[in-house]
């Protein structure tokens, strides 16, 4: 991850912290809670894709540097 994904990936998780703490309070509508859900489920879908990435580049330099 370059400085920069590693960036927005610590944003995204900063946000579904947030979700999380929205979602736990009292004064937040069902129709507001499925919205922050939904949302807290795709940024965890995408830094999932993302670590999954990092961890094939990480194998392949492991690789690389043991074969050469």
């Amino acid at each position: 991850m370059s400085e920069n994904e590693s960036k927005k990936y610590h944003e995204m998780l900063e946000r579904v912290n947030g979700i999380v703490s929205e979602i736990s309070s009292e004064n937040l509508g069902l129709d507001d809670m499925v919205l922050r859900v939904e949302e807290g489920y795709e940024l965890l879908r995408v830094m999932r894709q993302r670590l999954d990435a990092t961890k094939m580049k990480i194998e392949k330099l492991r690789l690389d540097n043991e074969a050469g």
